[in-house]
């Protein structure tokens, strides 16, 4: 038998304005966050160019995630894990949690 997901649910209700805004504010929420993480980052390392060098990244790089407010597509996938490796070198004062993005099944 077929269930019906959250968003069909929605659908169903008529809500489909008040679903979509919602996920738009958490993902706005979620792209101020990890502006401001990458930046304590920076604050730790001293540069972009150190960041980019734990994750084999130029210091370029870097800049774009912040400035775009999100890590690269490769993050999404499972490509890269950069949030791990900077966890591992702020020993765990950044943790990857904080800079990974909202799973899929979140905004579903």
């Amino acid at each position: 038998m077929y269930q019906k997901g959250k968003l069909q649910s929605v659908l169903d209700n008529g809500n489909l304005w008040f679903y979509i805004l919602a996920q738009v504010n958490r993902l706005n929420d979620f792209m101020k966050t990890y502006s401001e993480q990458i930046l304590s980052v920076k604050e730790i390392f001293g540069s972009y160019e150190a960041i980019g060098r734990v994750c084999g990244v130029s210091g370029k790089a870097v800049m774009k995630w912040k400035n775009k407010g999100v890590p690269p597509r490769t993050e999404y996938t499972g490509e890269t894990n950069y949030a791990e490796l900077i966890e591992l070198a702020t020993n765990g004062s950044v943790k990857k949690t904080d800079l990974m993005p909202p799973l899929k099944k979140e905004l579903a």
